[in-house]
């Protein structure tokens, strides 16, 4: 993974809108990734920091730094899995955990629950160890690179919507996505990795383009204009792209109202 510096952070949605999607503007020291139109950069999140002291209360490990960090940057405390539930029986041998897998109702009942509701659901006093053993490692979620190099320059951007969402009585949130609209503000540092996409690029410039991308499906075709701007490709660009408030979700809309003054978008 490189670190980059978040150069710009905006949401492209009105303040009336009910969605809340960044533009994130990543640079580099020295030369950014060697990508393409159509790449995607790996986002290594890190967990919300209110959600890590929950778990760390409820399973009565407040005191353990060293935990503590491990939780935030490097062990997946949202995802719970019929396999998580079986450890945790294993581990503290708890009848009520052991119940819901012999009656069969593991699955269902850990549909819309995380971490966080088996430890305050199933009280128990655990250690560190069995505590990562619960998680498995916090992987890196991919997006899509909007941007082109020859337009940017050293840098990357990426268009990134904030998922959040309620179950079972709790506010929760996507884990990257939370983490970049909250957390991920300008000046600070993101760690990235790319991800090429061999099968997903543009053709020849005077070949004629259809692109279909509604909502943050935008985002490489915003790299594919840039890049079609810079290289003077002679084809015909025709862009669909939906939202649902015309007024306060046109993600880019100047940009896209600008390339089709000049040409660049024929529809």
């Amino acid at each position: 993974p490189l670190t980059a510096e978040v150069l710009e952070h905006v949401n492209l949605n009105s303040s009336r809108s009910d969605k809340e999607t960044v533009h994130l503007a990543l640079g580099f020291d020295g030369a950014a990734p060697a990508y393409e139109p159509g790449d995607s950069l790996e986002l290594f999140p890190e967990n919300d920091p209110a959600l890590v002291e929950a778990v760390l209360a409820a399973t009565g490990l407040r005191g353990e730094d060293t935990l503590r960090l491990a939780l935030t940057t490097q062990r997946d405390i949202t995802t719970l899995s019929v396999k998580t539930l079986e450890t945790f029986a294993a581990e503290t041998g708890h009848a009520g955990v052991r119940q819901l897998l012999d009656e069969g109702q593991a699955r269902s009942w850990i549909e819309g629950r995380q971490l966080i509701d088996l430890v305050e659901a199933f009280p128990a006093s655990l250690t560190a160890q069995q505590i990562t053993a619960l998680t498995r490692p916090l992987p890196p979620r991919a997006y899509s690179i909007a941007s082109s190099r020859k337009d940017v320059g050293d840098e990357a951007h990426l268009l990134i919507a904030a998922v959040r969402y309620e179950t079972h009585g709790r506010a929760r949130g996507g884990v990257a996505s939370t983490f970049v609209a909250n957390r991920l503000k300008a000046g600070a540092a993101a760690r990235v990795r790319l991800k090429p996409n061999k099968h997903f690029r543009l053709p020849e410039p005077a070949t004629d383009i259809i692109m279909i991308g509604p909502g943050t499906g935008v985002a490489p075709f915003r790299a594919f204009v840039q890049e079609r701007r810079a290289v003077g490709a002679s084809g015909k660009s025709w862009l669909f792209f939906g939202d649902r408030h015309y007024t306060h979700d046109f993600l880019y809309q100047l940009e896209w109202q600008d390339a089709l003054k000049d040409g660049l978008l024929t529809q």
